[in-house]
């Protein structure tokens, strides 16, 4: 298995962990798109000195990326992404105050914390109530209540909705 462990997909690295083979599908590399592009955000509001004074900034992204080990790894995205859906986004809350200002920014990040979440526990989140959570990411990312398991073909259509109702305006 080749690759940098921070990006891989949670099952390959589960295989890699129990030194077991599994075979890699799309599905891994969409996961895998999910984690660089939050990675990268949070890249930039590191080196541009953005959130230096924010001290649970850096902690934030060292739960997602900074694991020393497979194994930890593993760990803290069960952590980070296996939680009661009302509280998803404090887990990137810094992230999402350093793109508040940015309504289509801000769209991307919750869809795509979304997008992971689902992805680990195979069911969608509840309506988002973190502390500054974009309301419009709703109409890209659907909820439904009771929840009941999502296929990852319908978490992926979602999260692809945000990605290209928001990208243009984020990325520019």
């Amino acid at each position: 298995m080749t690759g940098t462990a921070i990006f891989m997909a949670s099952a390959l690295l589960e295989a890699q962990k129990d030194n077991q083979t599994t075979t890699h599908t799309w599905e891994h590399d969409t996961e895998s798109l999910a984690y660089v592009l939050l990675y990268s955000i949070y890249k930039h509001a590191m080196d541009t000195g953005a959130m230096d004074q924010k001290k649970g900034f850096r902690a934030e992204f060292e739960a997602l990326f900074g694991a020393p080990t497979v194994k930890t790894l593993v760990k803290n995205r069960l952590l980070l992404f296996r939680v009661d859906p009302q509280e998803e986004e404090e887990h990137i809350g810094f992230l999402l105050e350093h793109v508040d200002a940015d309504k289509s920014l801000s769209n991307v990040v919750s869809g795509t914390f979304r997008f992971l979440a689902d992805l680990h526990t195979h069911l969608p989140a509840s309506k988002s109530t973190g502390t500054k959570p974009p309301k419009d990411v709703d109409q890209w990312y659907p909820r439904s209540q009771p929840l009941q398991p999502l296929p990852v073909e319908d978490m992926y259509k979602r999260w692809l909705h945000v990605v290209r109702h928001y990208g243009s305006g984020a990325f520019m």
